[in-house]
């Protein structure tokens, strides 16, 4: 199988983990635990623990976060469009 990239050229795939909130949890607390997660991951050995395992933090705070997965699953859903691939389940 050729890769992806022969297909649709440029196009990049990169594995990304992020923590989430309930749909209406109050700013207050979201900008909370942004914060304190991002000091956390900042930390030296939180740092060199990733490194050691292949992982870049990212310090993106929750709204550059909103953006990215936004974008995101623009993405995906023009490449699904593109390749003919149609899902059953009804969004939520």
């Amino acid at each position: 199988m050729p890769p992806i990239a022969d297909r649709l050229p440029g196009f990049e795939v990169v594995q990304w983990f992020g923590i989430f909130a309930p749909a209406g949890t109050p700013r207050p607390v979201i900008n909370k635990v942004s914060a304190d997660v991002l000091s956390i991951v900042g930390t030296p050995a939180v740092v060199e623990r990733f490194a050691s395992q292949g992982i870049v933090p990212s310090t993106k705070n929750a709204d550059a976060f909103a953006e990215y997965v936004k974008a995101e699953l623009a993405r995906w859903t023009r490449l699904l469009k593109e390749i003919g691939i149609q899902s059953d389940v009804a969004p939520s």
